[in-house]
């Protein structure tokens, strides 16, 4: 999954602290400047991730974290990448994004939930992972997205098993009713607004409609986040450094009026290492004639889990079995 590396994580940080922080403070947003500084300084002590187009990895609906509990491979992190597609007519293009995420407490962070929302949402210790989204046009200037999404460490469910789950502090709350047949993940979530000067004039501009959509917006930042955990759920995938981030070089870029280069990783798929095999028996799982086996997480006998790349199996002379395959939009309450 190697590609070029942007360096958002450095570009938003001199953005919010040379830039951002002094717009807030003249027009009198102070909670806005304090929350920017509060993100700058997750930026500076975050591990830094580049992610394909798009934030995508498995396209499996996140299938891989269904039962299990959300964590972070790091305390704090960012996920770099750009979003592709087209915009809605008048909206302006965004392709650069950048979410900061970090493992925290509701308690400790300078936001606090809706308290309609936040009842019977937190587990008793109120441990939470924080994902806030930036976004940026290219022309170094960027933004915080006025809401962030915080979800609580309690485990993801499927539709299905969250229509059967007892709905207490330790299961998805209530709230996550869903569309019989619906595809997607259940997962716990609040809106946290982390900008409130800005939402307010947005608000006031658009009205609810704003809300609903930056909601939306940030809600995909999350599932890229999330996507990553779960990739890296796998056994047979890791990370390797795709750009170093030297101290000395770095002190030279400073000299020199350049951004430092942060150490930025990438996920790759171990070449050899076990992904479970296929086999083709007598039973109900045979499958002698050809066709395409989409790529999938596949659960081994001891509870590790390793990714599946897509390829082709079966014998042409059996016959061949055409598929089409649509990637479907993962969606969270």
């Amino acid at each position: 999954m190697a590609g070029q590396v942007f360096n958002y994580a450095a570009k938003a940080r001199k953005f919010i602290e040379g830039t951002l922080v002094g717009m807030h403070t003249r027009a009198g947003f102070y909670a806005d400047a304090h929350s920017a500084e509060f993100i700058s300084d997750l930026i500076g002590r975050a591990v830094h991730f580049h992610l394909p187009d798009s934030g995508r990895i498995l396209d499996d609906e996140l299938r891989g974290l269904w039962g299990e509990e959300v964590r972070l491979p790091y305390p704090i992190m960012t996920i770099e990448y750009r979003a592709t597609g087209e915009t809605a007519p008048g909206a302006r293009e965004v392709p650069e994004r950048l979410a900061v995420a970090c493992e925290t407490t509701i308690d400790a962070l300078p936001w606090a939930p809706a308290a309609d929302t936040a009842e019977g949402l937190w587990p008793d210790d109120h441990r939470c992972v924080l994902v806030i989204p930036l976004s940026g046009s290219g022309s170094d200037t960027w933004t915080i997205d006025p809401i962030a999404v915080a979800m609580p460490m309690v485990p993801v469910f499927s539709p299905s098993a969250a229509e059967k789950a007892d709905l207490d502090v330790s299961t998805p709350p209530d709230y996550f009713r869903r569309e019989p047949g619906k595809k997607g993940c259940v997962m716990a979530a609040a809106g946290l607004i982390v900008q409130p000067g800005v939402m307010e004039q947005t608000y006031l501009r658009f009205g609810e409609r704003a809300y609903n959509e930056i909601m939306a917006d940030s809600t995909m930042e999350a599932m890229a986040v999330l996507g990553l955990v779960e990739a890296l759920s796998c056994t047979n995938v890791t990370t390797e450094i795709a750009q170093a981030g030297d101290a000395a070089l770095n002190a030279r870029r400073a000299r020199q009026g350049k951004l430092p280069l942060f150490e930025t990783r990438t996920l790759v798929i171990v070449p050899g290492r076990s992904t479970g095999g296929v086999s083709f028996g007598t039973g109900h799982h045979a499958s002698p004639r050809q066709h395409l086996r989409r790529g999938h997480i596949r659960r081994l006998q001891d509870g590790k889990k390793t990714w599946v790349n897509a390829c082709v199996v079966g014998a042409a002379e059996a016959g061949v079995i055409g598929k089409k395959y649509a990637v479907c939009g993962i969606e969270a309450e």
